[in-house]
């Protein structure tokens, strides 16, 4: 689960836009990265959540690739048919 610290704070029922006035500057740690909250909430448009719970869900959807740890991998074998990839050992 991603923590998101500011969005605690925040009165709800409250829409996206709101989130990222209030604490759009603040940055949220990711496994290759960074990303400002206000960023994240500002490629969903304007939804409402009900508390920070759903404003946590709605910002896992809308999170970039910095939040995805090893691209492409998958424990899950075999591979999808027609994909190339070499299978990895942990």
């Amino acid at each position: 689960m991603i923590e998101i610290p500011a969005i605690e704070g925040v009165s709800y029922p409250a829409t996206t836009v709101e989130i990222a006035a209030e604490c759009g500057d603040s940055e949220v740690s990711l496994p290759d990265g960074t990303e400002r909250v206000g960023d994240v909430y500002e490629r969903v448009g304007v939804t409402t959540c009900a508390d920070a719970e759903e404003a946590r869900d709605v910002f896992a959807m809308a999170v970039g690739e910095a939040a995805i740890g090893r691209k492409g991998y998958s424990d899950r074998e075999p591979p999808v048919p027609g994909a190339e990839r070499e299978p990895l050992s942990l």
